[in-house]
């Protein structure tokens, strides 16, 4: 997701830069050293390094062992291709390329959409749809923010005390809804189809159906405000 997130800005330019720039990502998956200092370092890390250098300006080149960790949104959208001779790799090495958008020589395998067409469909219509135990509300283009909280200025007021006073809000970015985290103990997000996760001081892109729990788990927020998502 970050990786195509930060193409989709890349292609439409960065304020007040002039100048057009291309990103080449790569990324690798599989057990790395961390030094003292928080670098790592290793195989993992050295095969992520030679796989940017094989990307082109515009594409992002990852490993089967990474793709194996994919969901099955994302590996709907890559596409395998030839093997390479990697420095430090004995055999050829298997590459996918991830298709975040739809360039002319790229060739597209039947019954496969790119990241940025499926994500366009998930956000088809821009309107979300919020729900909670005292009432419901859509955010869309008229109403493109929510905020959460034990402040009693929020849109949902979360009378918890593991809840902080502006703990999270929701924002419509282009056509996508962005929930981000402001709080001390964290911002807990479950999708129907992924599980749950844990916002500290972070941000996630809403997808298709889930709930959210604000300082403690989906699964542990009895007595508290929990808010359904639904994008429409």
């Amino acid at each position: 997701m970050a990786a195509t997130a930060m193409m989709r800005e890349m292609e439409h330019g960065l304020p007040g830069i002039s100048v057009p720039l291309k990103l080449r990502i790569g990324f690798h998956h599989g057990p790395v050293l961390q030094a003292e200092d928080g670098d790592v370092f290793g195989d993992t890390v050295n095969t992520a390094a030679r796989l940017v250098k094989l990307a082109k300006p515009g594409q992002i080149m990852t490993s089967s062992a990474a793709v194996e960790q994919f969901t099955q949104f994302f590996k709907d959208a890559t596409r395998n291709l030839e093997s390479f001779a990697l420095k430090g790799k004995q055999d050829e090495f298997a590459v996918f390329e991830l298709l975040w958008s739809e360039p002319e020589n790229a060739t597209i395998l039947a019954g496969r959409n790119t990241v940025a067409s499926m994500m366009a469909s998930l956000t088809a219509g821009g309107r979300l749809q919020l729900s909670y135990p005292n009432g419901a509300f859509t955010l869309d283009s008229a109403r493109p923010t929510a905020r959460f909280g034990r402040s009693p200025d929020s849109d949902v007021v979360v009378d918890d005390p593991r809840a902080s006073r502006q703990h999270a809000k929701i924002e419509l970015r282009r056509d996508k809804f962005v929930l981000v985290d402001e709080s001390s103990n964290g911002t807990f997000v479950r999708f129907d189809e992924r599980g749950e996760i844990l916002l500290r001081r972070e941000e996630v892109v809403l997808q298709g159906n889930g709930c959210i729990a604000f300082g403690c788990s989906t699964r542990d927020a009895e007595g508290s405000v929990v808010v359904k998502f639904e994008l429409a």
